[in-house]
């Protein structure tokens, strides 16, 4: 192959690649958009870690000092989650809403610190792109990000410290 040939190649495949990031981001974006609007729990931890962010916001304390007494949940997560929600709904109130936007705005930090990690390996800003992209794009990250859950802001955390 010439030269000429091997940079369309290589610009028809970088092309192919935007397109398939653009599809991927797209549908990351309307899967998680509509679960963050839907105003009810999408699963059964989302009510124990709103009650947590209530108990704080109030004053209260999160942990139980005789288990036998109701109600029946527990903390077991740390409370940074829970911190960050009760400070959020101080100020767009406490909802599914405002929970699920917290797991949404770490999903895109974590998106981004793959993408800074990749770039400061590689200096290569196409490959840090589709490394964000990728992370965005995995199934796992598509389901739980449309959920009010402490996973990625733990992971923000742990990629932020690397």
């Amino acid at each position: 192959m010439t030269s000429a040939q091997l940079d369309r190649a290589d610009k028809a495949s970088w092309v192919a690649v935007y397109s398939a990031s653009a599809v991927a981001i797209g549908h990351v974006a309307v899967h998680t958009l509509r679960a963050v609007t839907f105003p009810f729990p999408l699963d059964y931890g989302e009510g124990p870690l709103l009650g947590q962010a209530r108990a704080l916001a109030l004053g209260q304390s999160i942990y139980r000092a005789d288990l036998g007494d109701y109600p029946f949940t527990i903390a077991n997560y740390p409370p940074l989650y829970p911190a960050l929600l009760a400070l959020a709904a101080k100020a767009f109130g406490l909802s599914c809403v405002t929970a699920r936007s917290i797991t949404l705005a770490a999903v895109i930090a974590c998106a981004s610190l793959v993408a800074a990690l990749v770039y400061t390996v590689t200096r290569d800003r196409r490959a840090s792109f589709v490394g964000g992209v990728l992370f965005l794009a995995s199934p796992y990250v598509v389901f739980w990000a449309s959920l009010a859950r402490v996973d990625f802001v733990a992971l923000a955390f742990a990629l932020g410290a690397l």
